[in-house]
Order: structure tokens, then sequence, then C-alpha cells
């Protein structure tokens, strides 16, 4: 917020802003993040991608799979890698990671058929 007021200092508006509440940055947080996401989603659905994947195990002793997604993006026509998700497994066979994979991707509304290459 010091930032804008800084910026605006001849705002009426901000002088009596006050934005002190740990509600404010997490809803503002959220929005954005959520349009990232979206924005990632439509991306994802116009290109072929890879999926980098990474199943490990964490401090409490708990299976984790990690997803990473390698794109084409055609609106500044550059190569991106980014993450996607990370998800917790029951176990690490095959059928497990493929289905919690599948479920993630389809869950987002993206398109197994899109998947060009994993490792």
């Amino acid at each position: 917020m010091l930032v804008l007021k800084d910026a605006f200092p001849d705002s009426e508006i901000l002088k009596d802003t006050n934005l002190t509440s740990k509600k404010n940055p997490t809803i503002i947080t959220d929005i954005i993040h959520f349009q990232i996401k979206l924005n990632l989603y439509e991306k994802m659905n116009d290109s072929i991608f890879t999926l980098i994947l990474d199943e490990s195990t964490d401090n409490s002793n708990k299976l984790q799979l990690t997803i990473v997604l390698k794109y084409f993006d055609k609106t500044t026509n550059t190569p991106n890698t980014t993450f996607f998700d990370i998800k917790e497994l029951q176990e690490s066979s095959a059928n497990t990671i493929f289905d919690t994979v599948k479920f993630c991707l389809e869950g987002r509304g993206c398109k197994m058929t899109n998947i060009g290459a994993y490792c």
C-alpha cells in the first residue's frame, strides 16, 4: 500500500486507504494466482507440452509427485518451463502416477492428447 501512496501522492482516495488486514493481501494473491493458472491452462490447450515428473519422499515419509511442464507459448513465441502441481501419492506404482497425472490434467481442462513427451 505504501508503494501506491508514494506513486500517487496527490490521490485523495489513497490518503484514507489502509490495507493492514491480512485478508486483503490473501484475496489479491488468490485472484492473481487464479488468473495466472487460467492463462497457463489456455496456453496448454493450444500447444503440445512435455511433462517432467519427479517422485520423491518428503521429510514426513510421504510420497510426493512434482509435475513440471515445458510448452511453447505462441503469444510470446518462446519456450517455457513452469511448475504445474505437487500431489501426494499413496504408492509409487506406474498406475498410481499415471492416474494422478491424468486426474490433475483433466481436472484443469487440459488435454492428455497434447502431451508430446514425458520424462
